[in-house]
């Protein structure tokens, strides 16, 4: 069914309110972060972030327990959900604070979307799916995109000036497609919100070992600002991580996987928006990378 005709029916009408719900969330977070580092420390706002998400996914892990699901899970599936914990969740969370640190918002918006050009990488070495002369057309525009959007900032041996904070947003893009693999792979049998509330519980605790080990109270104490930046991770944390979890998975119980990563398109938009309000400006060169990571992406994404 085309996109037009889908919005003929009610549950397309739904699928794309969650699309461009969820497009505006995402889009969202990167400015949220750039102002949460502006009082706490990276290390503080991710795991705050994710500390956050998963109080917040307490009552749907206390069924879980209830019902036995817990018990049902075998030891190599834990073993799973915790990594899926940590690379979809946690170390991301890390990296795209590092960078909100450092570079604009609308930059970190546009390199996420190279994780589903890694996610389509690691599924063709991994998981064996066939490639299309449009996929690779699509991975060749995606790595060109991101080399431009790379460039800038800081000076690299002979590869010019290379942005080396930028790279965190795509080790954080590899971390998702990893995770994204590794799920589809291994936890296939286990419901998607099921996965989410639980990987999300299994990093909470080292979470929040981690951020009260600093001196994140000191700051939000002392710190000027530190109630509005306090708001703004919370406010990541449970909207933009675990609520904006739980639309994803009904967007794809609505539509399909691949309707539901044309988030993808719509993300660096709203970035870019909240940055250029924000007074945040970007090289023409970045514009031109964030247009061509998207097109490799919509490469991809048509030729399955």
């Amino acid at each position: 069914m085309s996109w037009a005709a889908a919005l003929r029916t009610r549950p397309a009408v739904q699928a794309w309110t969650l699309l461009l719900f969820l497009s505006l969330l995402w889009g969202s977070s990167f400015i949220l972060i750039k102002k949460g580092v502006q009082v706490y420390t990276p290390l503080q706002v991710g795991t705050l972030r994710i500390l956050a998400a998963a109080v917040f996914m307490v009552p749907f892990g206390v069924p879980l327990i209830r019902r036995g699901v817990l018990q049902q899970l075998s030891r190599a599936q834990w073993v799973f959900l915790v990594f899926a914990g940590f690379t979809g969740s946690l170390i991301p969370a890390i990296f795209f604070s590092i960078a909100g640190q450092h570079i604009p918002s609308a930059l970190s918006g546009a390199l996420n979307a190279l994780t589903p050009l890694f996610t389509f990488l690691i599924g063709a070495v991994w998981l064996g799916l066939q490639v299309r002369t449009p996929q690779l057309i699509g991975v060749v525009l995606g790595l060109l995109g991101s080399v431009l959007l790379l460039t800038g900032g800081f000076t690299f041996g002979f590869a010019g000036r290379v942005n080396l904070y930028a790279g965190f947003v795509v080790l954080a893009a590899l971390c998702y497609a990893v995770n994204i693999s590794m799920v589809k792979r291994f936890l296939h049998g286990v419901r998607p919100v099921h996965i989410s509330a639980l990987s999300l519980l299994a990093v909470g605790l080292p979470a929040a070992v981690v951020l009260f080990s600093t001196d994140f109270v000191t700051r939000t104490v002392q710190a000027p600002g530190a109630g509005l930046a306090l708001s703004g991770v919370l406010l990541l944390g449970v909207v933009n991580t675990a609520i904006a979890l739980i639309f994803y998975y009904q967007l794809i119980q609505l539509s399909t996987p691949i309707f539901a990563s044309s988030t993808t398109y719509v993300i660096p938009i709203v970035a870019l928006a909240w940055g250029l309000l924000d007074g945040e400006s970007l090289q023409p060169a970045h514009l031109v990378g964030m247009v061509t990571v998207v097109g490799g992406v919509l490469l991809i994404n048509r030729g399955r």
